[in-house]
């Protein structure tokens, strides 16, 4: 094997047919994992521990935003304090780490400087490293949304 996407083979050793495909961590099927909003008890929810690479998450409804946020291992999502439509909340000094708001809300003009997260993410690749926990909060109970990605090859 040589770099990424080349194969190597010795001069003297005649001609090799290298046939099919390769798999990478984010097409392999075993390494694939979604998710949705339905699965969690309370405004705060747990997604998934790292090694894990987010790629696409969604708002499916237009009362809530969510917010995917990381915590360092053994905490839970609980950690934060608060999930509004500006953010999350936690107390001084936790480690937690916003990755990506989502939603279908139009803030009111002059609210939130005018600003709007947006409603999906598609393609990105957001890394949550080992001893991190992917969350997921919003700020209503029984919100909509879904995600997905991979776990990367070690």
């Amino acid at each position: 094997m040589g770099p990424p996407g080349q194969l190597l083979i010795a001069a003297d050793a005649g001609v090799t047919v290298v046939t099919g495909s390769v798999a990478t961590a984010s097409t392999d099927g075993t390494r694939l994992f979604s998710g949705t909003s339905r699965t969690c008890t309370s405004v705060f929810c747990p997604v998934v521990d790292g090694p894990f690479v987010l790629t696409d998450a969604r708002q499916l409804d237009r009362s809530a935003t969510t917010w995917l946020y990381t915590v360092a291992l053994p905490n839970t999502c609980t950690i934060a304090t608060s999930c509004t439509t500006s953010g999350v909340g936690s107390p001084a000094g936790t480690d937690l780490d916003v990755l990506v708001g989502l939603s279908l809300v139009v803030p009111a003009t002059g609210t939130f400087s005018g600003s709007q997260v947006p409603p999906a993410l598609s393609g990105g690749r957001y890394f949550v490293p080992e001893g991190r926990r992917l969350c997921a909060c919003s700020q209503f109970l029984g919100w909509r949304a879904s995600w997905a990605g991979f776990i990367p090859y070690q």
